[in-house]
């Protein structure tokens, strides 16, 4: 039977903090052993709780390269032309124009000083 240790000395072991020990437990309740209020933690599990931690390799991104097979772009994106984009730029520049300015551009506004920064 393998040695069960409680989350402080699964932790000095593992050499993480105790929080993080408890983050992987909540989300890898397997590795977990409870006895009443007790939790424990068997030694033959920390070589699994670490593997459960370890990241994945991420896929590579995008780089903008042209795809084989994709349609003419829009702009200077490599995304394809989308028909449902337009009319949704019409209604915006619709939109624009029908606004008010939010500010009084060449209406005379006041400059005030603040004291002391003259």
């Amino acid at each position: 039977m393998s040695r069960l240790l409680s989350i402080d000395e699964a932790a000095d072991r593992l050499n993480v903090p105790t929080s993080s020990l408890k983050t992987v437990l909540d989300r890898h309740p397997q590795f977990r052993i409870k006895m009443g209020r007790a939790v424990r933690i068997s030694t033959d599990d920390l070589g699994d709780i670490v593997e459960a931690c370890r990241e994945k390799p991420k896929a590579p991104g995008s780089t903008g390269g042209k795809h084989p097979g994709a349609e003419k772009a829009s702009g200077s994106s490599s995304t394809p032309a989308s028909p449902s984009g337009r009319p949704a730029q019409a209604i915006g520049a619709k939109l624009t124009s029908r606004s008010l300015p939010t500010s009084q551009k060449g209406k005379g506004g006041q400059l005030v000083h603040l004291r002391g920064t003259n």
